[in-house]
């Protein structure tokens, strides 16, 4: 799961997002079994090969993506490092990155590219892709698959009881780390409630950033909003203080995400 936070300037609709974790702005939700940044590998010489040879793999499989937006001649641009890289050995994924298109420093678009293997041992690729973005986008995927995002990915919402955003970007962080904490969330895998798992909040942000170009009109207010996008084919849960204000169940419509497999050769 990933929440974004925002500052909004009001009452114009102008946004800046400043902040991303966990797979997108500002900080993320992932099982307990997650392990960030530790994929299998030793220290030695060998080891470090292999683990740069399988980073580059997964390097080539997110360049064989291409987030065109309507009106727009050039493809989105895709990161040239991974947001965020992580294994999970339980579920079978032996080594994982997570990946960002942006404009203007935003992303519009993350997928995941994981390196998985069956429990027999087979291997193949597990994709996963999402839309961030505030309108409609064409996401080509590999062999030939497509998803039409056809509305916003992320829908910003207010948030209550928010102090007004800081004046430097320090306090910024400061108060986005105070307010990413007020949140919980629960997966249940396969919707069963013998599968529940509380989620874990990521220690840091995955990306931050800030667009210059946008202004605030004179006498607009500034003030935080946050936005939740899924990625993930389990229920899912998220409460805020306590009260659950978001809730996904396991065969929603994949409007604006997708997943899929294919085989990984080796």
């Amino acid at each position: 799961m990933r929440i974004a936070l925002a500052r909004r300037v009001t009452p114009a609709s102008i946004s800046r997002l400043l902040r991303s974790a966990a797979l997108l702005v500002a900080a993320g939700l992932a099982p307990a079994t997650v392990t960030a940044d530790e994929a299998p590998g030793s220290d030695s010489e060998s080891g470090k090969a292999q683990r740069e040879a399988r980073l580059g793999q997964m390097r080539e499989r997110a360049k064989d993506f291409e987030v065109i937006v309507p009106g727009q001649k050039e493809p989105v641009r895709l990161r040239a490092d991974p947001l965020f890289r992580y294994s999970d050995q339980p579920r079978g994924f032996v080594d994982a990155t997570l990946w960002g298109w942006v404009m203007k420093g935003r992303p519009a678009v993350i997928a995941k590219a994981e390196m998985a293997q069956t429990p027999g041992g087979d291997p193949y690729w597990q994709f996963c892709v999402a839309s961030l973005a505030d309108g409609p986008l064409d996401i080509r995927l590999v062999n030939g698959r497509r998803l039409a995002v056809n509305k916003p990915g992320l829908v910003l919402r207010p948030f209550d009881s928010a102090p007004e955003p800081g004046a430097r970007p320090a306090e910024r962080l400061r108060q986005m780390k105070e307010l990413i904490a007020r949140f919980t969330a629960t997966i249940h895998v396969d919707g069963k409630e013998s599968l529940r798992q509380e989620m874990r909040l990521l220690p840091s942000p995955m990306h931050r950033y800030a667009d210059g170009e946008l202004r605030a009109e004179k006498g607009a207010e500034a003030a935080w909003y946050y936005g939740i996008v899924k990625m993930t084919y389990a229920e899912v849960h998220i409460r805020l203080d306590n009260f659950e204000v978001w809730k996904s169940p396991v065969s929603e419509p994949l409007e604006t995400w997708t997943y899929f497999s294919i085989p990984r050769p080796e």
